[in-house]
């Protein structure tokens, strides 16, 4: 008995063992297919061969599934001889050729979807009717236009203007009731006598609209209107004559103001000052500086200052007169100081 349990102990420690060495086997021979399969699938960095240069690095081991070798060399072109074809004999067929070829072809119905009738509206509209049914004959029976009648008598004026205080005076204009120049040229009738005085004199020119209504525009690269802040006087003198004999009895005469330049922004205000202030002033219409400071009085404490026109340098010095300077309208400001400084510690 106790030699059978002996022999049947090591009998099973030996099946044990073997189990083991067959399970460590065949997990081992796992393991190394899976590698082996994971070297397969990823491919093996190669140099790439720069053309013209000679490869370098070890090729691919033989029997790698991605492993490739490349070998580049100088070509040469190599000669290819084109056989040029004789072209086949044609002739152009005639008319009736073509004619007799179109005749064999069967007739070709037109499909069913292709022909639809016309889609009228449903409704027509009636073509408009005017209002007013229009009697005259067309085309009107051309009328020579006769010339009018000329008015006979004494001369007068019909109307003029501008008149009164305006704000902007873009020129001056006088109708009369007869011709008071033959009918010509421009150049003609700019050369006529004016008989139109307007005071204080203007450089400009005077021109005849027709031959009733004389105009008169001032001349100024400048501006485009007659000069402001002033009080015009117009007058048609007593005996002017018209083309048609007619005499003007009695002296005609009007008056109209432009509106004075108004000072819009000023500096400096209130606040504290150095006793070398620059001062600035912006009208609404353009000045002659020097005029309108010969206008200006500045008192220092009870005692007047003795004023003239900055520099540009004394403009450049002052930040905040140079920035005014700058946003204010060509000729419409003045700038100016004092000739001396001002004595501290008073208004």
């Amino acid at each position: 008995m106790t030699e059978d349990r002996k022999l049947g102990k090591g009998t099973n420690r030996n099946q044990l063992l073997a189990g083991i060495f067959l399970l460590a086997f065949i997990i081992g021979s796992v393991l190394l297919l899976r590698q082996i399969q994971a070297a397969n699938m990823s491919p093996s960095a190669t140099p790439t061969p720069v053309p013209g240069e000679p490869s370098q690095g070890t090729p691919p081991p033989l029997g790698e599934k991605y492993g490739i070798q490349v070998g580049l060399s100088e070509g040469r072109p190599g000669d290819q001889q084109v056989e040029s074809l004789p072209l086949a004999p044609a002739e152009l067929l005639s008319a009736e050729q073509v004619e007799q070829i179109l005749a064999r072809l069967p007739a070709l119905p037109p499909a069913p979807g292709e022909q639809v009738d016309f889609n009228l509206p449903r409704e027509v509209l009636p073509p408009p009717r005017p209002g007013n049914t229009i009697t005259d004959t067309f085309p009107p029976l051309e009328a020579a236009l006769l010339p009018g009648a000329v008015a006979t008598g004494p001369l007068q004026v019909l109307r003029f203007a501008p008149e009164g205080e305006i704000p902007i005076a873009p020129f001056v204009s006088v109708t009369f009731d007869q011709p008071m120049v033959p009918l010509g040229t421009l150049a003609d009738l700019a050369a006529a006598d004016v008989p139109v005085k307007i005071e204080p004199s203007l450089t400009g020119t005077w021109r005849w609209l027709g031959t009733k209504t004389l105009t008169f525009e001032y001349d100024s690269e400048l501006i485009d209107r007659l000069p402001k802040a002033t009080e015009y006087r117009v007058t048609v003198p007593a005996g002017t004559k018209s083309a048609s004999g007619g005499i003007l009895a009695t002296e005609v005469s009007w008056t109209f103001s432009t509106p004075p330049p108004k000072a819009v922004t000023f500096y400096p205000d209130n606040s504290p000052q150095p006793t070398e202030p620059v001062f600035f002033i912006a009208f609404d219409q353009r000045i002659d500086p020097q005029s309108v400071l010969d206008t200006i009085q500045v008192t220092a404490g009870s005692g007047p200052v003795e004023l003239v026109l900055a520099s540009t340098a004394d403009i450049k010095e002052n930040e905040r007169v140079s920035g005014l300077v700058q946003n204010a309208l060509d000729g419409r400001w003045l700038a100016f100081r004092a000739v001396r400084p001002f004595p501290a510690d008073t208004s």
